[in-house]
């Protein structure tokens, strides 16, 4: 079984909207401007190969976190970037509140199970092959084999 790992939370780095360097894990959609701890966020997700997701969809608005006049985006959810394909939506749930300040981050995820052998169900058996002479004279012979009298006298 293939895990999955959404690492989520309040990271308290302004990641901001530039993207330069970091395509593959920064998708250039945010707020603001990088700072240090921003920076750290996204070094963490280069070294790791996780890909922010916030940065990833065009939504219009990206707060995440609001104090008096202050808005910013410092909440966000990280993901295995080799299986951004299964994300299909991350959202900021405005107007929710999940702590005093903050807004709730959301991820659709669509994952694809791969079905093991017992799961696949028994072989379905093609009786109507057997309509076909050939087929048939080929399953009588696979199948008289035991009929014999040497086969008999080692199964009793």
């Amino acid at each position: 079984m293939e895990e999955r790992c959404v690492v989520g939370g309040d990271l308290n780095g302004h990641i901001g909207q530039d993207n330069d360097g970091v395509r593959r894990v920064h998708g250039g959609k945010g707020m603001g401007v990088r700072n240090q701890e921003g920076e750290s966020v996204v070094d963490f997700a280069v070294a790791f190969d996780i890909a922010i997701l916030n940065t990833f969809f065009t939504k219009s608005s990206y707060r995440t976190y609001r104090s008096g006049p202050s808005e910013s985006q410092i909440d966000f959810l990280l993901y295995r970037r080799d299986n951004i394909r299964e994300v299909e939506d991350c959202k900021v749930l405005q107007g929710e509140s999940v702590e005093a300040q903050h807004s709730p981050v959301v991820v659709r995820l669509v994952v694809r199970t791969r079905r093991t052998g017992a799961e696949r169900g028994e072989p379905r058996i093609k009786w109507w092959k057997l309509k076909n002479e050939v087929v048939r004279q080929e399953f009588k012979r696979k199948e008289s084999w035991w009929l014999c009298q040497n086969c008999k006298e080692k199964i009793e």
